[in-house]
């Protein structure tokens, strides 16, 4: 091959080169932009179906838990009014018995009724049987007229020991309700009175001598409430010695059973 050859096929490879680089710098970018932007776009379309999905997905759980939870608040309603209407008519009937034990502590009768009640059950927890260990409310005659003690407490030696029962609530009460400091001490102070006074007229009454069994020469005289007690006490401090005075011993509940057993120890 001549020298005119070569030079022939070197301009030749050199013009391929030169359009290839003419080729590649100006159709490849174009290519290369639209096969990237189609890939980008199947990309983009799956990863939108992806989330689309996703947030239906997301929506609709949403819509159940909110209508479970409005299901719920429905059921919670209807829960709420029924038991404002248990607890509405619980109040009521509260407020009812409340109204009812308040006017019975204000009646003098239902109030020494309660008190022999209480103390009837207090000698029964104790072991002591009714008709057997004590009776009550018997009637005795003397040379005065009658007398009848609210209790017989019956001794192992055949004796008995009187007890009456006292409810002196009204002025405590009273004291109680007083809007005032002043008023409230001018109202413990007559219920202090008040419960001496009863003391005295217990004292009075002979039981001892109506009574066909040997019997102390004491009468018991129960209250049914401490508060009522240590507030006598605090008025009048010497107010156990005064009613002593009187033969008769004040007793609250908390001293029923040391007090009998001290009355009997001591007779």
């Amino acid at each position: 091959m001549d020298l005119q050859s070569l030079l022939l096929i070197a301009a030749l490879c050199l013009i391929c080169a030169l359009i290839g680089g003419f080729l590649t710098a100006k159709i490849l970018p174009g290519f290369l932009k639209s096969v990237f932007r189609d890939t980008a776009k199947e990309t983009l379309d799956e990863v939108t179906k992806e989330v689309t999905h996703a947030q239906d997905e997301y929506e609709e759980d949403i819509t159940k838990t909110l209508k479970s939870l409005d299901k719920t608040l429905i059921e919670a309603k209807a829960v709420w009014a029924r038991d404002t209407s248990n607890i509405t008519k619980g109040f009521d009937e509260l407020a009812k018995s409340f109204v009812a034990w308040e006017e019975s502590l204000s009646n003098p009768g239902d109030q020494g009724a309660l008190a022999e009640e209480a103390l009837e059950v207090m000698l029964e927890t104790a072991g002591l049987v009714k008709g057997v260990n004590f009776d009550t409310q018997i009637t005795e005659q003397t040379e005065d007229g009658r007398l009848r003690p609210d209790f017989y407490v019956y001794t192992p030696d055949g004796g008995a020991i009187v007890i009456d029962s006292k409810a002196p609530m009204k002025l405590y009460k009273e004291a109680i309700k007083a809007e005032n400091e002043k008023e409230k001490q001018e109202k413990l102070k007559q219920h202090a009175t008040n419960m001496l006074a009863h003391a005295r007229a217990l004292g009075q009454r002979d039981y001892t001598q109506a009574i066909e069994r040997p019997s102390p020469d004491v009468v018991i005289m129960y209250v049914p409430n401490i508060a009522i007690y240590l507030a006598a006490c605090e008025q009048i401090p010497d107010l156990i010695q005064q009613a002593w005075n009187h033969k008769v011993t004040i007793c609250p509940p908390e001293a029923v059973y040391p007090v009998l057993k001290n009355v009997m120890l001591s007779w």
